[in-house]
């Protein structure tokens, strides 16, 4: 039985980030336009590194992916 991954979309995580309550505040408090484009890379990046995770397990939740962000 092949094992199955989860994948996650690097712009769906970015969205999801942004509902996310903690990443929320983080961004409203953070006025410089350089700065919200860092942590968005930093999003994209983190989504990429859950998608080449050989540990990563079909049915979790993009929330629960976005979890392990923070």
């Amino acid at each position: 039985m092949a094992s199955q991954t989860f994948t996650i979309d690097a712009d769906a995580f970015i969205a999801e980030a942004e509902m996310c309550e903690r990443c929320a505040a983080l961004s409203a408090a953070v006025e410089d336009k350089e700065i919200w484009l860092a942590l968005a890379s930093r999003w994209r990046a983190a989504a990429h590194r859950l998608n080449n995770r050989a540990a990563a397990v079909s049915g979790r939740t993009l929330l629960a992916k976005h979890a392990t962000f923070h």
